[in-house]
């Protein structure tokens, strides 16, 4: 019988891991939402509220039918501009300052986006109510009740009713370079994988090229990238917060293109203290359970502008299914695509009659996260993401037909 036990692999395992990187980091089993018990609504936060929640029970990236971003060179896309989105769920939470609506139809949509917002007639912000009028069964008008909201952020409207009763858990969404900033004030290690300075600390992002310069060009050097999954920071581990979604105060009158910030709060004796990215000096601050340095995708620190340890991450290479044509091509070889200048699919059929059902897996995968996308954010087209193309061409698989037939089909599946 073999003398090795499971003792001797668990310390191994973690002497494997490195020094420190033991801690109390993370949502335990006791404040985590159990979903088969529960069934939390998915939330839009919109100026100028505050929830506050018992505990947070998860913290969660969409991917949007990517299989593991993390070994991808731009796996946020501009720190979510382009549909990466986090999702906080929040335990017991009460709105302030504000009401919950749920949409339009909300018992026929198999995964409605209710809205919290302030109330419309408010000063603070532009939005106006939309109401209807009520009539006796005579046709006399006996009062008036309120169907939506407009002039939202971005000029858009929702349609629906406040809800009363506010369910015991709460997904709130949030995007764009916000949920970059939310992931780095929340995780156990903080913001940034690397100081200016060059040193290490283990944070979420890892800067490309020139970030810390004034050489830095997003457009040529990309985006901060995301080097492991968040681990809530222990200080907030069944700690009672809060989440903010305001207009960005700039002393003039808030219009739908003014900014918002959105911001996390601990709550101690109803006292609010605003959190920021933890560093190395802070109590709370801890080392990931795993080092996050296999995900790294700069290659040394003359590439990543001085920033960047040469040891770290120099062998990653990103998981990437190459350009649409190389995608085309090697399905094409397979009777399954189709190739560059030629308009034909293994149907025989030309790309103006291809449909959903004509589709590979991965293709339809990705229509159908798009489709929850544009319902989410309300777009009317999905070529309003200004890089559709791009994002269709780092999708970590392959589709079988071009960007715009995909489009098209995208936009067909959604009305």
């Amino acid at each position: 019988m073999s003398e090795l036990t499971l003792d001797a692999a668990r310390d191994a395992k973690q002497e494997a891991r490195g020094t420190n990187r033991s801690n109390d980091a993370g949502i335990t089993d006791e404040y985590a939402i159990d979903y088969d018990e529960h069934s939390p609504i998915e939330v839009n936060l919109k100026p100028n509220v505050m929830v506050v929640f018992d505990h947070i029970a998860r913290v969660s990236i969409n991917t949007y039918g990517f299989d593991d971003i993390l070994t991808m060179e731009q796996n946020l896309q501009g720190a979510g501009k382009y549909g990466f989105d986090i999702a906080l769920t929040l335990a017991n939470p009460e709105i302030i300052g504000g009401d919950l609506w749920a949409p339009e139809d909300v018992d026929e949509q198999d995964f409605p986006t209710y809205l919290i917002a302030q109330d419309a007639d408010s000063e603070e912000n532009p939005y106006g109510l939309r109401e209807d009028i009520i009539e006796d069964e005579d046709g006399n008008p006996t009062g008036k009740e309120a169907v939506g909201i407009e002039d939202l952020p971005g000029g858009n409207k929702f349609e629906g009713e406040i809800v009363d009763d506010v369910p015991e858990y709460i997904e709130v969404s949030i995007g764009s370079s916000r949920a970059m900033d939310i992931l780095g004030v929340l995780d156990t290690a903080g913001m940034w994988f690397s100081t200016k300075e060059g040193e290490v600390v283990e944070g979420l992002f890892e800067t490309p090229p020139n970030f810390w310069t004034d050489l830095y060009d997003s457009d040529e050097d990309g985006y901060p990238r995301l080097t492991g999954y968040p681990s809530l920071r222990r200080d907030m581990v069944g700690q009672r917060g809060a989440i903010t979604a305001e207009f960005v105060d700039d002393g003039e009158e808030n219009t739908t293109r003014t900014g918002i910030e959105v911001d996390i709060f601990k709550v101690v004796d109803d006292s609010l203290k605003a959190l920021t990215p933890l560093t190395p000096d802070d109590d709370a601050y801890a080392l990931p359970e795993y080092p996050r340095t296999s995900n790294t995708y700069w290659e040394d620190a003359d590439a990543a502008g001085g920033v960047a340890p040469e040891a770290v991450g120099a062998d990653t290479e990103p998981e990437s299914s190459g350009d649409l044509t190389d995608a085309a091509e090697e399905l094409a070889a397979d009777g399954a695509g189709v190739d560059e200048g030629d308009t034909t699919a293994g149907n025989e059929d030309t790309e103006d009659d291809i449909g959903y059902d004509d589709l590979n897996d991965d293709a339809q995968q990705f229509v159908d996260d798009a489709v929850s996308a544009m319902k989410a954010k309300d777009m009317d087209t999905i070529t309003e993401l200004d890089d559709f193309e791009e994002r269709v061409a780092t999708y970590d698989g392959t589709v079988n037909v071009t960007a715009d037939v995909l489009a098209d089909i995208i936009d067909a599946e959604a009305t």
